[in-house]
């Protein structure tokens, strides 16, 4: 038993008890992590039951019925999220070794920080601190993905994983890693594909358990893969617990829609919580009219009545400050100087802070043990809190005990002292081994650094795309922009949000954008690439033809300096693909010339480049030559040079054009096989316009052949896509072709016609899609009877043949359709004339092939190879 006095002097490493006008020492206990303390005491966690009954059933369930889920929990700062969090994790953590638990906290100033959550949630679970040298990085999580993955993984994941925990492999001896460091896109792609594979194999072993607490400031890519978690492994116990401010639902509207989410509110603590609370605080002898009356005015807010209860247990009087802020204004002004300063301190650096840092701000290593002296008076006084581990190894991390109090703190702060304080902030955080740009970037432009904020904003938006987090580029662009920057570094973030608008299909924007960077970006350099090429996207697709072919022309002449010089190889064939689409045949021949001559002087063609040329080349091929066995040898190397890099996003590009090709060569149960595989890939990584892509080569290889049950499934992929919000126009016009396809396989004439009417209106401005859906409009038309119409329509294949240059994959199914049209209106020399056309055609790409059995495929099994040889024989 001790008195008052002895009570008050115990810190929380003791349990105190109260009861009956007696104190009793219970003896000492551990502290968990972040414990919250008032007066020196652990407090209970009241008024929370209901809440904490729900995520615990929630949890039960995930874990005995093997379900991935989720719960979001929304209230405003001070209500009491954070406790609850805790509670939570402490009673988890109390089941034992077979549960695991991923706890991190968002960051104000990190807020949207590509993978910045979840990059914590991986450091944490592999014990990888900031600071540490690489190597001993890369033995942590190796020893990580050891004890956790299937040997045949292990590798591609620790080194795509080291990539988001700053534990970077080198690439020397890995062609998937050295590859995905050079594309945005294929590295996003591998990361998430490591991550699931990851997570898979953890809840493989037993249940995880991730806790985002402060989700208000993640950031899109955290929460996107965590959203393909919960739908990869919805029959895996996982759970995902967010807690955030109301706002949350602004930044990530669509958050985790469609996922098995649980949404609660956390109300203000009822009266009889907050009573309880003060009760177990100020002890069984405290006037009950005090604490009514403080609970009263507290207003269920959790933060607000902790801070009154110690107003009232240090007996400073009735006239209490009437609101929070007001209150926490109070607290800090009852401090002396020093301590004042070094909150002020503190609180530039956010709601986490180190004593380096502090130190750093105000006077340096001179002042350090005085600063840590503080600093430890500081947490006794229950306005910091220390943390366990800390960002920086050799740096003590401490953290305002509620967001509430760093506001506060920061609020003393003269204008003047904040903008020293934000560019001493960043400078040490980039000495200490700060790695994310947006933290820097952000201390130095409130600390008027702007020309280095800027340059660190430019870093921050490219890794977002990186990420494929395009909305986030754009801000971190924007950031940059108003910076005040000039010259070199404004062109190159203009070019970062042409590049970013172009991938949200804001072509209008990324036009605007585009133009502007281009006088301002180095001579050469790839964020002039990168300009060119988006403007050129962009002006194509507006159809804006002069600014096209200015640009383009400025694309095909661009001469890359040493740093540009792969960005160009990689969006060269990119763009190709693009030119032949609008059928502009001249510039895509050029440009792709362009870039084999790079290539050539290259000494190793790595594979990346290898297959990005060869897709490129295939395309071209398909599009304006008599060769389709060049074309599939092209696709075959593409294929290869992407799957040694596991480069799955351009795999699935690569299959689609080989399952093409190969129907295209007669062998059409072969194109289906890698079709499906195309699919199944697409479906794997959940890209929709790779789904889309895969979808649409398949639907269209089946709605051409011969087996009835495969037309359904041909139109229903077709529909489906025309039901999909977000579909491209040319998309939309081939799904439309693929309809009508099928409708003439099955004799519905009329209904044909009408789909390709609008498939045929869609594809005005695509000239190689066009003719093709010109041929199904003539031959339903044929089939109707309506000679005149066919014939009208017909008589622009010639022309459109003449503007591609005669040859491509849609010459013969063209030229039969046009001798078809003539027969029937009864001009039938004209008629055979571009029959016979169509066999020298045919003709020409057979002697092509030096293969025999290939050869024999093609002039046999290709249907409208079939359909000129039968209309060649009736007509003889």
């Amino acid at each position: 038993i001790v008195d008052e006095v002895v009570a008050g002097l115990l810190d929380a490493r003791f349990e105190v008890r109260e009861g009956e006008g007696v104190i009793t020492l219970r003896g000492e206990r551990p502290l968990a992590e972040g414990t919250r303390l008032l007066l020196g005491r652990v407090t209970p966690c009241v008024g929370r039951e209901l809440e904490l009954g729900m995520l615990r059933a929630l949890v039960i369930e995930s874990i005995e019925e093997s379900t991935a889920q989720a719960a979001l929990v929304t209230a405003p700062p001070g209500v009491g999220k954070s406790r609850l969090a805790q509670e939570f994790l402490q009673e988890i953590r109390g089941q034992g070794a077979r549960v695991s638990v991923w706890a991190v906290r968002g960051d104000a100033l990190r807020a949207g920080s590509p993978l910045g959550m979840l990059g914590q949630a991986l450091r944490s679970a592999c014990g990888i601190h900031e600071g540490e040298p690489v190597e001993v990085r890369r033995r942590k999580l190796s020893a990580e993905i050891e004890a956790r993955v299937p040997p045949g993984h292990r590798r591609r994941v620790e080194e795509f994983l080291g990539e988001i925990v700053g534990a970077a492999f080198p690439d020397e001896d890995s062609l998937p890693l050295r590859a995905a460091r050079r594309d945005a896109q294929r590295m996003a792609d591998q990361v998430r594909a490591a991550f699931l594979d990851y997570l898979a194999a953890i809840v493989a072993g037993g249940p995880l358990i991730v806790v985002l607490e402060d989700l208000h400031w993640g950031d899109r890519p955290t929460v996107s893969l965590l959203d393909a978690a919960l739908r990869d492994l919805s029959d895996r116990p996982l759970f995902v617990l967010a807690l955030a401010r109301p706002e949350v639902r602004e930044l990530f509207p669509k958050l985790w829609e469609g996922r098995r989410l649980h949404e609660l509110r956390l109300n203000e603590l009822s009266r009889r919580a907050g009573e309880r609370l003060a009760r177990h605080v100020l002890g069984e002898r405290a006037d009950a009219d005090a604490i009514a009356r403080i609970v009263r005015l507290s207003e269920g807010n959790a933060f607000y009545l902790e801070e009154l209860i110690r107003w009232t247990a240090e007996g400073r009087g009735p006239d209490v400050p009437g609101t929070v802020v007001a209150m926490v204004e109070s607290r800090l002004g009852a401090l002396d100087d020093e301590a004042r300063r070094l909150l002020r301190a503190a609180s530039v650096f956010g709601e986490v802070c180190w004593a380096g840092g502090v130190a750093a701000l105000v006077g340096g290593e001179a002042r350090r043990s005085r600063v840590a002296a503080g600093l430890e008076a500081l947490v006794a006084l229950e306005i910091l809190v220390r943390r366990r581990e800390s960002r920086f190894p050799a740096e003590e991390e401490l953290s305002f005990r509620h967001a509430l109090l760093r506001e506060g703190a920061y609020a003393m702060l003269t204008e003047g002292d904040r903008v020293l304080g934000h560019r001493l902030a960043g400078e040490w955080l980039e000495r200490a081994g700060e790695p994310d740009p947006v933290v820097l970037a952000e201390h130095l432009q409130r600390g008027r650094a702007l020309d280095q904020a800027a340059c660190h904003y430019l870093r921050a938006g490219r890794q977002s795309c990186d990420r494929g987090d395009f909305a986030s580029a754009l801000a971190r662009a924007q950031r940059g922009v108003d910076c005040g920057v000039h010259g070199e570094t404004l062109g190159n973030l203009m070019a970062l949000r042409a590049m970013a608008h172009c991938w949200r299909s804001e072509f209008d924007a990324a036009k605007q954008a585009s133009a502007a960077a281009l006088p301002l970006t180095g001579r050469g350099s790839r964020w002039a690439c990168i300009a060119l090429f988006h403007r050129a996207w962009a002006s194509l697709v507006l159809d804006a033809e002069d600014d096209f072919m200015e640009t383009a022309d400025r694309f095909v002449q661009f001469q890359p300096d040493a740093e540009a010089g792969r960005e160009y190889m990689l969006w060269a064939p990119l763009a190709a693909s693009l030119l032949q689409t609008y059928g502009r045949r001249e510039l895509c021949k050029a440009l792709l010339d362009r870039a084999d001559a790079l290539a050539a002087a290259l000494p190793v063609l790595d594979l990346d480049l290898r297959g990005a040329l060869a897709i490129g080349r295939s395309d071209y091929v398909r599009a304006f030559e008599r060769d389709p066995w060049r074309q599939l040898q092209l696709t075959r190397q593409a294929v290869e040079a992407f799957q040694a890099i596991e480069d799955l996003r351009n795999q699935i590009t690569a299959l689609n054009r080989l399952g093409q090709a190969e129907a295209e060569l007669g062998d059409p149960a072969a194109g289906e096989a890698t079709l499906r595989r195309a699919v199944a890939l697409a479906q794997r990584i959940a890209i929709p316009f790779a789904q889309r892509q895969s979808a649409l080569h398949l639907a269209a290889l089946l709605s051409r052949g011969s087996d009835p049950s495969k037309w359904g499934e041909a139109s229903d992929m077709a529909g489906s896509l025309l039901g999909a919000a977000g579909v491209s126009v040319g998309y939309r016009g081939w799904a439309h072709g693929i309809c009508a396809e099928v409708l003439l396989q099955r004799g519905s004439y009329d209904d044909a016609v009408r789909q390709a009417r609008e498939a045929d209106a869609l594809c005005a401005r695509i000239p190689l899609r066009r003719l093709w859906v010109t041929a199904l409009l003539v031959r339903g038309l044929i089939q109707l009877g309506d000679r005149d119409e066919a014939a009208r329509v017909a008589s622009r294949i010639e022309p459109g043949l003449a503007c591609l240059g005669g040859g491509g994959y849609v010459e013969i199914d063209a030229r039969v359709a046009l001798a078809e049209a003539y027969w029937t209106g009864g001009r039938v020399d004209e008629a055979r004339a571009a029959l016979g056309e169509a066999m020298r055609g045919i003709a020409a790409r057979a002697e092509a092939i030096p293969d025999a059995a290939w050869r024999a495929r093609y002039t046999a099994c290709v249907p409208e190879i079939a359909r000129a040889r039968r209309l060649a024989s009736a007509w003889a």
